[in-house]
């Protein structure tokens, strides 16, 4: 059943034409990674589903509801949640602070305070810390968490590797795969061994058009590297 769906949306920044005349559709419980150079248009598609950059023409559609005139906080009221490049915690808060700041929203869920800690255990002693002394991968445990904490129905993660150490990226993603059971995910991953050992689909742009969008289970490394370059058109 879908969940999402992105009808011929076109997204600029000024001049330049970043998403062109994108569709694409998003089932429940899947979980989708889209991949693709700096500047394909993948962190502008997100911010635009999630309200946080206006589209200039398109539609977005979240379980049959037109939100494509929604401002970002209702989004979220609605079950949508995104984990933006560079985390954007609230620095001179607590961990805990920033959880509950997460749960404004005040949609029914399984994901409370103590579940957040529970699912991210590398929080657990830094629950009183303020965000601005948390490591690059704690901050971005607890960014998610705070994500997690508006119940969404759809969790968008942009950029969820950027500046981590490979020790960093495997307890995030060991954490991800607790939390994910029965959850509609959508990822930006630059790592593609991290986007095919997680997701179910995967999604790559060029110039901010899909080239390749199929299940993970029926790709391999060498097709996707070929779309993310150019080098071939598929979405089939």
């Amino acid at each position: 059943m879908t969940l999402l769906a992105i009808e011929n949306l076109d997204v600029r920044h000024g001049q330049l034409l970043a998403v062109k005349d994108a569709s694409i559709k998003v089932d429940k419980g899947e979980i989708l990674a889209l991949v693709g150079a700096n500047g394909a248009g993948k962190s502008t598609l997100l911010r635009a589903i999630a309200g946080a950059h206006r589209q200039t023409s398109g539609r977005i559609v979240l379980e049959s509801n037109d939100i494509s005139d929604w401002q970002s906080f209702q989004r979220v009221k609605s079950g949508m949640s995104l984990v933006p490049e560079g985390r954007k915690l609230f620095q001179d808060l607590s961990v805990e602070e920033n959880l509950v700041l997460g749960g404004v929203a005040g949609r029914k869920g399984m994901w409370t305070v103590d579940k957040i800690f529970e699912t991210f255990p590398m929080l657990v002693k830094r629950r009183q810390a303020k965000a601005a002394t948390l490591s690059g991968g704690e901050q971005q445990a607890a960014a998610i968490g705070r994500a997690l904490m508006s119940n969404p129905d759809i969790l968008m993660l942009d950029e969820i590797s950027l500046g981590l150490s490979p020790a960093a990226v495997d307890l995030v993603y060991a954490s991800l795969n607790n939390a994910k059971s029965g959850m509609t995910i959508v990822l930006v991953e630059q790592e593609l061994s991290r986007a095919m050992n997680f997701a179910t689909r995967i999604v790559c742009m060029l110039e901010g058009q899909f080239v390749l969008d199929r299940a993970t289970r029926d790709l391999n490394r060498q097709e996707i590297t070929a779309a993310y370059f150019g080098k071939q058109r598929s979405t089939h």
